[in-house]
């Protein structure tokens, strides 16, 4: 805030500076080249005048007289409208104090005072565990919370807990009922806790997930794996070429399921 007052204060001392030989003038010099060649003319007729000749002497002087308080007018004038010394003193001190005032009254003050980084340090987020800790102590409190558990059943899947993924979308599914989402999510969790097997009720699911739902991406792959799984390879071709068009916009997905179609057809899907 120091560097910032000081900074305002030299700025207004510069901007006083500027203005301040405009506001105080230049005084002329109460004699100028045509007062010097007045007199000098002056001079001569008086030396050109007989001794006696007293009325002719007073004339040129009057006349001399007269051209040089003429002459003086202009910068007394002048003079009576530049500032004097204490207005300009105190021109010098409003300057810089008005623009102080005025910030305090409109800036933002607060602003200017240095940040501590130290006095608060950021917030951290919660080890991954404590989290789920937390949700679970949640949805025993609040069984009926579908939001949460469908939460929980997504975390359990991202951390590879896949018999808790498939408990919890379980409840989920009892909760929300028959949707083709929930079926294809449930069934893939059981799948991957039984180390890819393919159980009955993942089956149920996959297919009521596709009577739901016909074009449903991730029933529709586990519909292909679970034919497979069953030496079906026609029947896991069809449900690849339904699932094909719904990649297009896809290249990855699309490649892996152009290497599942040429798997089938090489065990004599066609």
């Amino acid at each position: 805030m120091i560097w910032f007052f000081s900074g305002a204060l030299a700025l207004s001392a510069v901007t006083v500076a500027l203005l301040l030989p405009a506001l105080l003038g230049r005084r002329r010099p109460r004699g100028d080249g045509r007062d010097m060649q007045n007199i000098e003319i002056a001079r001569r007729r008086l030396e050109e005048l007989e001794p006696d000749d007293d009325a002719a002497r007073a004339e040129i002087e009057l006349a001399l007289l007269d051209d040089l308080e003429g002459a003086e007018q202009p910068a007394a004038s002048g003079a009576a409208k530049t500032p004097g010394m204490f207005s300009t003193a105190l021109l010098l001190a409003l300057i810089p104090l008005s623009a102080a005032l005025l910030y305090l009254a409109l800036g933002s003050p607060a602003a200017l005072a240095p940040r501590d980084l130290t006095a608060s340090p950021p917030a951290q987020m919660p080890p991954i565990g404590e989290m789920i800790a937390q949700l679970e102590r949640k949805l025993e409190a609040s069984p009926e919370d579908a939001n949460g558990w469908q939460l929980a059943a997504r975390t359990y899947m991202h951390l590879g807990r896949f018999a808790d993924a498939a408990r919890a979308y379980r409840t989920l599914h009892q909760l929300r009922g028959d949707d083709a989402d929930i079926l294809a999510a449930w069934a893939d969790a059981e799948v991957m806790a039984n180390n890819g097997a393919f159980t009955e009720d993942a089956r149920a699911n996959i297919e009521r997930a596709l009577a739901l739902r016909p074009a449903h991406k991730t029933a529709l792959w586990l519909a292909a794996l679970a034919a497979e799984s069953q030496s079906q390879p026609a029947r896991a071709l069809g449900y690849l070429r339904r699932l094909q068009p719904l990649l297009a916009e896809d290249a990855r997905a699309g490649a892996e399921v152009e290497k599942f179609i040429a798997r089938m057809r090489e065990l004599g899907g066609e």
